[in-house]
């Protein structure tokens, strides 16, 4: 593997609002439990919407944080071609890069004090959220991409390459009243550099229905507001990666430059 960049001022910002994406979302109330089918994958072939805004990027690559180093590493690269990219993903990860799924407050979409409404068949397993980072000739940092499916109606469901060591099942639902309102993954990123004013809402739920086996698999986060002040958020792994689009996000904040 090889070493990328120091953790920087940005990072920490990132990593303070991921630590509290879940106690928000750890929230939730279901009307039906779906039995869900693991979305596994080996790797990432993506057409980007828009691609002629990313014409200065040459290269896509996989990137990761190594906890023990305090440095981000790069686990894979493709080059952009014809609009997108096409990643193979690596079969395993290096332990010190994957975190613990359950009470982990450093990092996002991690699940903070399950309440007994939620069934985690694995509470041990580890994890990795994948990010994907579009680069110039020069190794700067230009771009993030991430797959989504959007409907006609404009609402968003957030897709994931998540990482595990082992089979996991997350089934159930949780509630919680006056929760503040937290960016999803790639807001937080999006939104890095700016104040962020949390909404509060009067109640989340968070709905489980996810399935993850042992290596690489695709799930979805979608989050809907109610009404008077109510919203709900799913983890689901039954989104078709087919129906999934991949879109571009300028991350000018950045001026890395990749050895």
């Amino acid at each position: 593997m090889k070493h990328i960049l120091r953790k920087s001022s940005w990072f920490t910002a990132i990593t303070a609002l991921c630590s509290v994406v879940v106690i928000l979302f750890a929230t939730t109330g279901c009307d039906k439990e779906e039995k869900p089918q693991a979305n596994v994958v080996t790797k990432v072939e993506a057409k980007v919407e828009n691609a002629e805004k990313y014409s200065d990027v040459v290269a896509v690559i996989l990137m990761a944080y190594d906890l023990s180093t305090d440095n981000y590493v790069e686990l894979a690269r493709s080059d952009w071609k014809d609009g997108g990219f096409t990643i193979k993903l690596p079969e395993t990860l290096d332990p010190n890069i994957l975190h613990t799924l359950i009470n982990n407050n450093r990092v996002s979409m991690t699940i903070i004090d399950p309440l007994s409404t939620v069934s985690i068949s694995n509470k041990n397993v580890k994890v990795w959220h994948a990010y994907f980072w579009g680069i110039d000739k020069d190794g700067k940092v230009l771009t993030y991409f991430y797959p989504a499916e959007i409907d006609k109606d404009g609402k968003v469901q957030d897709a994931f390459y998540t990482y595990v060591d082992s089979d996991v099942t997350l089934l159930g639902h949780t509630e919680r009243r006056k929760s503040p309102l937290i960016f999803t993954q790639h807001d937080q990123v999006r939104y890095a550099n700016m104040m962020v004013h949390p909404v509060q809402w009067n109640k989340v739920t968070t709905i489980y229905s996810v399935k993850w086996e042992n290596g690489w698999n695709v799930w979805s986060l979608s989050r809907f507001p109610g009404s008077r002040g109510t919203a709900t958020e799913k983890w689901s792994s039954t989104t078709p990666i087919s129906e999934l689009k991949w879109y571009g996000e300028s991350w000018r904040m950045l001026g890395h430059i990749f050895d």
